[in-house]
């Protein structure tokens, strides 16, 4: 799920025919490649500052919650932004970067958990890669991406 900054429509990917749908529209919002990454560093801000194992568990929740609809957003928006027969080469290097996550950030959690001595301090460093990520995202024009897409093919 998503929600446009301009006129702030929500959109659902739609699991049957891999299209994006609008299905309503509110007040502004955060935009659609944004919005699961703005709930996620208002997340890793929140964790690091509970107190108790149930206010960690229910930001764990709501944290699982939100990255698997960033994932599966994720990979069908990079298919809309992917011109034909370049799937290999886009896919591969999506698929590349999640590596590197997936070492870097244990690595870099584990340690500033050691020069701090507080995982506190490890959760906040987590927030500042994922706003990076947010402030990355902000100039990203997804109509273009996807014209561009077909423009190629």
């Amino acid at each position: 799920m998503a929600i446009d900054n301009a006129t702030g429509t929500i959109y659902v990917s739609d699991t049957v025919n891999n299209r994006i749908r609008a299905i309503q529209t509110v007040g502004p919002g955060f935009s659609t490649s944004t919005t699961d990454l703005s709930f996620t560093v208002y997340q890793d801000a929140a964790a690091a500052l509970v107190q108790t194992h149930g206010q960690f568990y229910i930001i764990g929740l709501l944290a699982g919650a939100v990255l698997g609809a960033n994932q599966a957003t994720s990979r069908a928006l990079l298919g809309r932004f992917t011109p034909a027969g370049r799937q290999g080469e886009f896919f591969g290097f999506f698929s590349v970067t999640g590596k590197f996550a997936a070492v870097i950030g244990p690595m870099v959690y584990g340690e500033v958990t050691a020069w701090t001595g507080s995982q506190r301090w490890a959760i906040v460093s987590m927030a500042v890669f994922f706003a990076i990520g947010l402030a990355a995202l902000q100039p990203v024009n997804e109509q273009r991406g996807m014209a561009a897409a077909m423009g190629s093919s």
